[in-house]
């Protein structure tokens, strides 16, 4: 009788009690569209004084958001945002990012662009106001994320 394999861990519960975001398998092709489709949308916002929440930045590697409006709850009875999913493995965020890149050039430019948006100093001056005004630990949140995806990004380059 052969002893049983130890068993798989099992991806904690999101604050709704699903499984987590970044636990269920991920269409790529989606995901990247809805990336770029979320972060031309909260650039064309620019510097509007309505309040951001952790969860309304397109980060990448998610899936896209589910269709239709989401309620919005305001003010303090809103948790704090949940704990991030664990940072992504350069070879997984460079797939992502440079998904149907043309060329040499193509790559710069897409790393430039992300590595931009991602510097911590750069997302904290674009965002800073604007995620406080979200609620209580959203900037933190945030920033700690950006501050990961820009440690990666940095990985990435180096490979």
């Amino acid at each position: 009788m052969r002893p049983l394999p130890p068993p798989k861990p099992r991806p904690q519960p999101g604050p709704s009690g699903g499984t987590p975001p970044y636990a269920v398998p991920l269409d790529m092709e989606a995901s990247r569209a809805s990336y770029d489709a979320r972060w031309a949308a909260l650039d064309t916002a620019g510097s509007s004084a309505s309040p951001l929440r952790c969860s309304d930045i397109p980060w990448p590697l998610e899936p896209p958001p589910p269709a239709g409006p989401q309620p919005r709850t305001a003010g303090p009875s809103r948790p704090p945002p949940a704990a991030p999913p664990p940072p992504p493995s350069a070879s997984t965020l460079r797939d992502f990012l440079l998904l149907g890149a043309s060329g040499p050039a193509d790559v710069k430019r897409r790393l430039r662009v992300e590595l931009l948006r991602w510097h911590p100093d750069k997302f904290a001056a674009r965002f800073w106001a604007r995620l406080a005004a979200g609620g209580p630990g959203e900037r933190e949140a945030a920033l700690a994320r950006a501050g990961q995806l820009a440690q990666v990004l940095t990985q990435v380059l180096a490979g």
